[in-house]
């Protein structure tokens, strides 16, 4: 039995050392659905999140309060009712989708993760990078630049939601429907 106990041990440390399974220092992440929907929250929404100032609202309020002219402020005002309705739906697959926690719902961590440092944070994929992007051009004045930038966020917006959409099965409906 000692020789069995002995294999069954070896075993574990060889699959720690050759595939990295379950390697001390490197957490798996845990509730990667959870998450993400928290950090999707601090961007988009003023429930989970407990603010009431969403980025939209605050691209909005600013740039509407800029002296930009009324045909850019315009522009930004149908960008921004654009996102608000992919970010309602992205908010609402995420609540109906089952996001496991494996690599590729670590990807969409990846891609709202506001804790991230945003010098870190990648070009045209974490939502981070844009919403710097489009506060540095709104705080120098330069709207048409934040507008821009806030319609690449949009199709990045979108490229999320198809995203999961593609990836994530819905979850079954447990007994009755709400």
């Amino acid at each position: 039995a000692t020789m069995g106990n002995y294999r069954v041990i070896k075993l574990k440390d060889i699959l720690e050392q050759s595939i990295g399974f379950q390697v001390p220092g490197v957490p798996k992440q845990k509730n990667i659905g959870r998450n993400t929907r928290q950090e999707f929250a601090k961007f988009f929404n003023n429930f989970e999140a407990g603010n009431t100032k969403t980025a939209i609202s605050n691209y909005a309020e600013q740039i509407m309060a800029s002296d930009a002219p009324d045909d850019i402020k315009k522009k930004a005002s149908e960008v921004l009712n654009e996102m608000e309705k992919v970010a309602i739906d992205i908010q609402d697959e995420l609540h109906t989708r089952q996001i496991s926690d494996d690599a590729v719902a670590e990807k969409l961590f990846d891609y709202v993760n506001s804790e991230m440092d945003a010098s870190d944070s990648i070009e045209f994929e974490q939502l981070l990078w844009y919403d710097n992007q489009i506060d540095m051009s709104i705080k120098s004045g330069m709207i048409e630049n934040a507008v821009a930038i806030m319609d690449q966020l949009l199709r990045q917006l979108e490229f999320i939601r198809g995203f999961i959409l593609q990836e994530f099965p819905e979850i079954s409906p447990i007994g009755f429907k709400r």
